[in-house]
């Protein structure tokens, strides 16, 4: 199956988006689109929040919906597209050794990258990076 391009609108709505939960106040520590066959193959809008560990994934979910049907009722990018996940989360972390400083992320773009255990492995075949570790939180 031929793996979908990222089209510039959808970096559009990914950076609008984090933009609107900045501004309710949402914490977001890391936000990148990701491409990981692995993992899924399509393009998927990772959010890294606190949230997921704190209140749950259901709750975080339910929070960012709120959000949005009260802020931006006619956003663009579905709940399906997007993916919550703990700052702890494997994909995350990866990012976070690529990157390991707070400062601005001058490339955006990642290629293959590969990182964890024996166990737990994952490949992050592209992303597109907005935040890592919480730089504007």
């Amino acid at each position: 199956m031929a793996r979908a391009l990222l089209v510039e609108s959808d970096i559009e709505r990914g950076n609008e988006l984090i933009g609107i939960l900045d501004k309710a106040g949402y914490p977001v520590h890391s936000a990148l689109w990701l491409y990981s066959s692995d993992r899924y193959d399509e393009w998927r809008l990772v959010i890294a929040t606190p949230l997921v560990d704190k209140e749950g994934p259901l709750a975080a979910y339910q929070k960012l919906d709120g959000i949005l049907r009260k802020d931006r009722p006619d956003f663009v990018v579905s709940l399906r597209q997007i993916q919550l996940v703990s700052p702890t989360d494997l994909v995350i972390r990866s990012v976070n050794e690529t990157y390991p400083t707070r400062e601005s992320i001058l490339n955006p773009t990642l290629f293959g990258s590969t990182s964890g255990t024996a166990e737990t492995t994952t490949y992050i075949e592209q992303a597109h990076l907005y935040r890592v570790h919480g730089t504007n939180e």
